[in-house]
C-alpha cells in the first residue's frame, strides 16, 4: 500500500511548439521549447468535465451518466518577464527594428552668448528640416562657444512618432521661436530656464511587442516537474506534470507604482484540451508521471 505523500514545487515548467514558428527573429521547430519558468510563485490546476445524463420515469431521474474531461485550466504567476515572456503573455509579435522614435523630457538652463542664448539638449532631436545654409559643421565636432553655425535647422510641425516642443519653465508659454543645430536650441530671446519634450533616435538593441498582432493561433504544450514528499519517510521525489495540447489565453494585467509593496507578478493561463492524436477511449487532457527519485533537489 502507498503511503501518503504531499506536492509542493511546481518548477522547470516549459512550454514547447507543436508546429514551427517563427519569433523572436529566429525559427523555432516542433517540440521546441519557447518559454521556461525555472520556478513559480503560484500554480493552480483547475480539471472542467463535461456531463451527460440519459433521464426517464418517474420525476425524470438520470438513469445514465456520461462524464468524460472537457479541458483544464492552468494558470501560473511569474515575478520576472523577458521580452519572450511578454510577448508570450500577451500573444504578440515580436519586431526588432533598426532605429526607434524615443520621446524625451529635460529641464536645462540657458547659457547666453552675444546675441543669443542656447541650451544642450543631452540627445539630438531628430525632428526638424535644414533652413538654411550649407557649410555647418560636416565633422560633426562638438559646437564651441560663441560660434553660430551656418548650418540651422527648424522644428518640423508635430507627428505622432516625432515632435519638439519647448518651453518657458518661469511662465509655461511655449516657446516656437528657436532653431536647432545637432542637439543645441538657440533662442532668440534670453530665457532663464526651459522645458523641452521631444523625440529622438534610438539606435541601440531594440525589441518592440506589438499588443493586439497575433502571434499565432495554434496549439502548445505543457511539460513541469513537482515535489513529492513522502509522509512516512520524508523521502522527496520528483512528479512530472503534463499537458500535451494547451491554449494560452492572452491576458496581459500589469499593476506598476512606486509605493507598491511588490514587483511585478504576471499570471500566464492556459486551457487544457484532450489529445486528438491518440484514440479515443485513451484521450486525455493532463498526465502526471510519479517517478521514484528525485531529478534534482535545488528547489526544495
Amino acid at each position: 500500500m502507498d503511503n501518503f505523500s504531499g506536492i509542493k514545487e511546481l518548477y522547470d515548467v516549459s512550454i514547447r511548439l507543436n508546429s514551427p514558428l517563427e519569433f523572436n527573429g529566429r525559427k523555432f521547430n516542433i517540440n521546441e521549447t519557447l518559454l521556461l519558468f525555472k520556478t513559480a510563485e503560484i500554480a493552480d490546476i483547475t480539471e472542467r468535465k463535461s456531463s451527460v445524463q440519459a433521464r426517464g420515469g418517474y420525476h425524470n431521474n438520470a438513469l445514465i451518466n456520461w462524464e468524460t474531461d472537457k479541458e483544464m485550466n492552468f494558470a501560473i504567476s511569474h515575478g520576472v518577464l523577458s521580452p519572450i515572456s511578454w510577448a508570450l503573455l500577451s500573444n504578440s509579435k515580436i519586431e526588432m527594428p533598426k532605429t526607434k522614435s524615443v520621446s524625451y523630457n529635460e529641464t536645462v538652463y540657458t547659457i547666453e552668448d552675444n546675441d543669443y542664448c542656447y541650451v544642450d539638449l543631452k540627445y539630438k532631436p531628430n525632428h526638424c528640416n535644414c533652413i538654411m545654409g550649407a557649410q555647418g559643421n560636416p565633422c560633426n565636432e562638438p559646437l564651441p562657444m560663441g560660434r553660430r553655425p551656418e548650418l540651422m535647422l527648424k522644428p518640423l510641425p508635430p507627428s505622432r512618432e516625432k515632435f519638439i516642443f519647448v518651453y518657458d519653465q518661469e511662465t509655461g508659454r511655449r516657446i516656437d521661436d528657436f532653431e536647432i543645430y545637432e542637439n543645441r536650441l538657440f533662442f532668440k530671446r534670453p530665457y532663464r530656464k526651459v522645458y523641452v519634450d521631444y523625440t529622438f533616435e534610438y539606435e541601440d538593441k531594440i525589441k518592440v511587442i506589438k499588443v493586439g498582432d497575433r502571434l499565432f493561433n495554434g496549439f502548445l504544450s505543457l511539460a513541469g516537474k513537482m515535489s513529492v514528499k513522502d509522509e512516512m519517510s520524508g523521502e522527496v521525489t520528483t512528479a512530472i506534470l503534463e499537458i500535451p495540447k494547451i491554449k494560452l489565453s492572452s491576458n496581459l494585467s500589469l499593476r506598476l507604482g512606486k509605493n507598491y509593496d511588490s514587483s511585478t507578478v504576471s499570471d500566464f493561463f492556459f486551457t487544457g484540451y484532450p489529445d486528438e492524436n491518440v484514440r479515443r477511449e485513451k484521450q486525455s487532457v493532463c498526465r502526471i508521471t510519479f517517478l521514484n527519485k528525485e531529478l534534482t533537489g535545488d528547489y526544495i
